[in-house]
């Protein structure tokens, strides 16, 4: 009796070393029961579905890594949100060929004398993995991988229309950024950005300006390698006088945010609740009788850390998700990459 769930799957649910270890033991312990009740195997099962379960998961491990981790920019392309879900599906089937391989010479030793044959042994290892893989599928669209059943990717036109202002990010060659998108036009250039092996961007933070009633633009920095903040550079202002502070709601330089929490810029109703969670790389919207939503993308070979997010004043939130500028709609479920960049901040117009 043993549980035979997802072997070679489950590293790409849990990237640490203790649910890879918990997680395949009950793996085991399912797969052996499939195995003795629907093609009757030995009395030790279970030892032989832990001993299948641990070498393809480890055996897994390492060649889905070999085989997705150096070509992982060149499967995602351009518009990363737009095909990582077909991603997950490659990692999937690529798992579920390699357990079967690898699995295939334990349960036919695990198989009964009298009943055994290598076609019976190959459609027992098929088919206790498709249950398993089932199963684990479920589990990893709702704790690791939960775009599916939370938000269709659609066109940026399709969220459309949005509050006037003007978006700004950092992109990777270290540009920054502008674009109004509630018009038609394509970003411009408003200057470059300071990135170097020991220096990266993490916000461009809006503050007070000397002048009265003037909001100045500042990029924040942090140490490469040691997740220190703020590198003391003097010359981090990148554009003074941005905007007036009174495009802002009244309370904003009051909760000014930092990395941490989600920047507000709704004056009214601010019933749709928006949970950020920086640390666990998670971000969730509650609509009062509509829908929810639960943002998270993590991977062993990748794991998306959502950054900066700006409740706009529509309700939509523009954030930054692996390296990608995306705006969510949480009242449609809509979800659309706008720039492949970091540090995005939304300027009201005044």
């Amino acid at each position: 009796m043993g549980f035979y769930l997802a072997d070679t799957i489950t590293p790409f649910l849990f990237s640490t070393f203790t649910y890879l270890v918990a997680l395949n033991a009950l793996i085991a312990v399912l797969e052996g029961i499939l195995l003795r009740r629907w093609f009757r195997g030995g009395d030790h099962s279970i030892r032989w579905m832990l001993l299948a379960n641990y070498l393809s998961a480890w055996i897994g491990w390492v060649a889905l890594v070999w085989l997705i981790a150096p070509r992982l920019d060149g499967l995602l392309g351009p518009r990363p949100i737009e095909r990582v879900e077909l991603l997950a599906l490659l990692i999937l089937s690529v798992a579920f060929a390699i357990t079967v391989v690898v699995e295939f010479g334990v349960v036919h030793v695990a198989t009964s004398r009298s009943r055994r044959s290598w076609k019976r042994s190959l459609l027992a290892t098929i088919s206790v993995n498709l249950v398993s893989y089932l199963l684990i599928s479920l589990w990893f669209c709702w704790t690791s991988f939960t775009l599916p059943f939370n938000v269709k990717v659609r066109p940026l036109a399709d969220l459309k229309p949005i509050p006037n202002g003007t978006l700004y990010w950092i992109d990777p060659v270290g540009n920054l950024m502008a674009e109004n998108l509630s018009r038609e036009g394509l970003p411009k250039r408003m200057g470059n950005i300071e990135i170097n092996d020991q220096l990266e961007p993490w916000q461009l933070r809006l503050e007070e300006g000397n002048n009265s009633n003037s909001v100045d633009m500042r990029v924040r920095y942090s140490f490469r390698g040691t997740g220190n903040d703020d590198s003391g550079l003097d010359n981090s202002i990148v554009l003074p006088n941005v905007v007036s502070a009174d495009a802002f709601p009244p309370d904003y330089w009051e909760n000014r945010p930092d990395r941490k929490k989600a920047a507000d810029l709704r004056t009214g109703d601010r019933s749709v609740q928006v949970v950020f969670d920086w640390y666990r790389h998670v971000m969730g919207t509650t609509v009062p009788n509509g829908p929810t939503t639960h943002l998270c993308v993590g991977l062993a070979t990748f794991d998306w850390m959502i950054e900066e997010p700006t409740i706009l004043p529509d309700d939509k939130i523009v954030f930054e998700w692996g390296g990608q500028i995306v705006l969510l709609d949480p009242h449609m479920r809509k979800l659309a990459f706008i720039a492949m960049g970091t540090c995005p901040c939304f300027v009201p117009s005044k």
